[in-house]
């Protein structure tokens, strides 16, 4: 006999793949497959309609250079082609994006203002509208999250955290759809930060004294 998954569980991890979407992506094109690196942590929770995820991880790349990475809409732009985003409306410190995915029976647009502090090293995002069109399509009525940027040593740590809120209780089955596809959403992520990492130029050491150069 054979299990057919529901129409809902398939639109609640479409939706929920969307949020996470809403900062960073889903798909790196032209990016080395995912190898995470030793360090790199993932933690998830739910409660009801309520999860949670949560992901650790260090690079070389400088603080400013992950921020931008983060945060400008041009690095959107670059490599996310799940959904049609728009770049709404941005000041100095802020942005308004847009994302709207097209499915067979259905569409779901989710507008975010995601705000940068510079000095705290922090990106924070939160939806600010979800509207979707289609038969049993669950809707989000909350998400909001942040990166946060610390120093380790000679690298950064980069911690990514979400909370997203349905408009239901999420089933076992949908939890297990969502980790499975939120992994991988990290594991492109963390990609793509790889990517940049072998992109930016080598800088050659000063010889030590004594030492021919």
């Amino acid at each position: 006999m054979k299990m057919r998954i529901p129409l809902s569980a398939c639109w609640l991890v479409a939706c929920c793949l969307l949020a996470l979407a809403g900062v960073i992506g889903l798909a790196v094109r032209g990016a080395p497959a995912a190898e995470s690196q030793p360090g790199c942590r993932t933690t998830f929770a739910k409660e009801g309609a309520t999860c949670t995820v949560r992901l650790v991880f260090r690079s070389p790349l400088p603080a400013a250079d992950l921020l931008e990475i983060c945060f400008e809409f041009k690095h959107l732009k670059e490599f996310y082609h799940e959904s049609e985003v728009r770049l709404l409306k941005k000041g100095a410190d802020w942005q308004t994006v847009e994302y709207r995915t097209d499915y067979t029976v259905g569409t779901s647009t989710a507008t975010y203002r995601k705000t940068i502090d510079r000095a705290r090293h922090t990106v924070g995002f939160t939806m600010l509208d979800n509207k979707v069109s289609g038969w049993g399509i669950p809707v989000m009525t909350a998400l909001s999250g942040s990166y946060a940027i610390s120093a380790s040593g000679d690298l950064r740590t980069i911690t990514y955290e979400q909370s997203v809120t349905m408009d239901k209780e999420i089933g076992v089955l949908e939890w297990t759809m969502i980790q499975r596809k939120t992994n991988a959403f990290f594991a492109d992520f963390e990609a793509y930060v790889r990517l940049q990492e072998a992109r930016r130029p080598k800088t050659s050491q000063p010889p030590k004294k004594g030492n021919p150069p």
